[in-house]
């Protein structure tokens, strides 16, 4: 019987440090599904609600995200 595999997500939180614009670099720069628009409405998303679900995927492609983004010290959870 083949493992099953749960999907995880990937949420950015607000940290009241980082600027809109430089979220939105990152995010585009990072996760190969993002763009200028998506990664604004994130930004705003975040911002209003305090958190933010950014992707979906299983622990290892979560990981190498998680970590490009806490590279740019931004604040990321896996739930």
């Amino acid at each position: 019987m083949p493992k099953k595999t749960t999907k995880k997500k990937l949420y950015l939180i607000d940290d009241n440090i980082n600027s809109f614009k430089y979220v939105v670099y990152c995010l585009v720069n990072i996760i190969p599904e993002y763009n200028v628009i998506r990664a604004e409405q994130v930004a705003q998303l975040v911002h209003y609600n305090g958190r933010c679900c950014i992707t979906t995927g299983n622990d290892t492609d979560l990981w190498e995200y998680w970590l490009a983004l806490k590279s740019k010290n931004l604040s990321v959870e896996i739930i």
